[in-house]
This record gives C-alpha cells, sequence and structure tokens, in this order.
C-alpha cells in the first residue's frame, strides 16, 4: 500500500471546531479570544498584536496531470529513451524518507516511430501503478499524459529526449481541511479529535511577548503562528465566521477594539 505524508507548516499551534459557534469567536477591550471545541480559551491575544491573517475554504485538491509531447522528439533505431517524474509526498517504503524520483525507460525497435515510443511509455508507466501510484494514456498529437494523485502533490516531470515537451495539462492545487490535514497538526496529548469531513482554515499571526534575561525587565516579541480549523457543515458555522471575520477585517463594534486587557 502507498504512504503519503503531505507537507506540514511549522506552526505552534491548531485549533479544531468540529461544532463551531458565534460565541467561540469574540472580542472585548482589545482581545481576541477563540475557544476551542470544549469551549476553553484556546487562543488570547490583544488585536493589536495580530500582524496577518489568510482564509481558506475547504478543497479536496486537484490532482497533478502532465503532459508530455513527443511529436516532434528525435527517435533513433535501437535506442533507449527515459523521462522521470519526481514525486515529492511519496514514503520510501526502504528509507522512510519522503520524496521519490521514478525513471522509465524503455526500448526502440529497428524501424521506431514516435507513436511506438508513446505506447511504450503508456504501457511501462501503468505496469509500475501499483508501486508509484501513477497513470498514463495516449492522447491525440502523440501525448503520453501522466496523472498523479491529491496526496502526491506537484510532480516534475522531467526527460532528455530531444524535441519532446514537457506541459501542465491540469495544475496541481493542495488540498485544505481534509481530515487528514487536521488531524497532522493535533498534539498526541489533545483531548480534541476530528470528527468532520471540510473545513475551513484560519491562519493566524501574531507577536508574543516574553521576558529577556539579557536587560532586567526587558520584553521581547517572537512570532507566532495558530491555524484555526472550523467545521464548515456545523449548523452555526456561519455565526462563527461571520463573527471572526469581522474581528479580523475590522468590520466589528469599533468600542471593541478600545481599551486594555486587564492585569
Amino acid at each position: 500500500m502507498l504512504e503519503f505524508k503531505l507537507p506540514k507548516k511549522p506552526i505552534d499551534k491548531a485549533i479544531v471546531l468540529n461544532t463551531p459557534a458565534g460565541a467561540d469567536a469574540a472580542m472585548g477591550t482589545g482581545l481576541l479570544i477563540v475557544l476551542d471545541e470544549a469551549g476553553v480559551e484556546a487562543l488570547k491575544v490583544k488585536v493589536s498584536d495580530i500582524t496577518g491573517w489568510k482564509k481558506q475554504a475547504y478543497s479536496a485538491g486537484v490532482a497533478h496531470v502532465v503532459n508530455v509531447t513527443l511529436a516532434s522528439a528525435v527517435v533513433s533505431a535501437n535506442n533507449i529513451y527515459s523521462l522521470s517524474v519526481e514525486i515529492p509526498n511519496i514514503v520510501n517504503p526502504e528509507t522512510k524518507g519522503i520524496h521519490k524520483t521514478v525513471t522509465y525507460t524503455v526500448s526502440v525497435d529497428g524501424t521506431p516511430t514516435v507513436a511506438e515510443l508513446q505506447a511504450l511509455f503508456v504501457a511501462k508507466i501503468n505496469e509500475q501503478t501499483a508501486v508509484n501510484g501513477l497513470t498514463a494514456t495516449s492522447q491525440s498529437g502523440t501525448v503520453v499524459r501522466i496523472t498523479g494523485t491529491v496526496p502526491m502533490g506537484q510532480l516534475r516531470v522531467t526527460t532528455p529526449i530531444q524535441g519532446a515537451t514537457v506541459a501542465n495539462q491540469t495544475a496541481y492545487v493542495a488540498p485544505v481541511g481534509t481530515p487528514d490535514e487536521v488531524g497532522s497538526y493535533l498534539l498526541p496529548s489533545s483531548n480534541i479529535s476530528v470528527t468532520g469531513n471540510e473545513y475551513t482554515r484560519y491562519l493566524l499571526a501574531y507577536r508574543e511577548y516574553s521576558r529577556h534575561n539579557a536587560i532586567n525587565g526587558a520584553q521581547v516579541a517572537y512570532p507566532k503562528e495558530v491555524f484555526v480549523y472550523a467545521e464548515e457543515n456545523g449548523a452555526d458555522f456561519a455565526d462563527f465566521t461571520n463573527a471572526l471575520d469581522a474581528i479580523l477585517d475590522g468590520t466589528a463594534t469599533a468600542a471593541d477594539y478600545l481599551g486594555a486587557p486587564a492585569l
């Protein structure tokens, strides 16, 4: 069975809301407070310390599809030809490392044609689908169409064949808010489980201040980033996103931005 591991962004915390509600995002005296699924304060930060944010709706992702066009390829009798595909997210079963380059090599006969070369590559790629996960089809214009899967990531296809060209048929789109992604950011000690299927993802960047030992009384601002995942199919999902969006884009009640948090 093929194993894949999607790249992870180095973040400081992930907050998961399987049943988000409007009350899970609130602001007062200049503080943004986000609750987790258990109703516990998971994030408490001054709005003035937020340095950026990004909101992305759930996406299952789009698999990368690449065309290798052989119409102008130079083919010589009894020669050997190859093309290579880099699969960035596949787990090597031997080393357990991430990333793998697969090279497909074929030989032509004494009277070769580009159509023959196309057929040989398609057959060779499909012979190894169980091992590498890639599939191939023959397309008009002597095109070898190579199709990956979403977990594979963005493929990189190269070939030394003179006259061959490589171009995208369908660009890769990374998934957002899938259960696998959400679960990968939860700490093993977390009491929150992932019970939903489609999560909107917020990235919040902010400054957090801590004492510095070098200078008595001095504080240093450390950059922090947190993901907030909200299940889109929750009954009160819209209430939550409306509340959090309003705080982050500055359209919430102006008075809530004023004041100072109690010490």
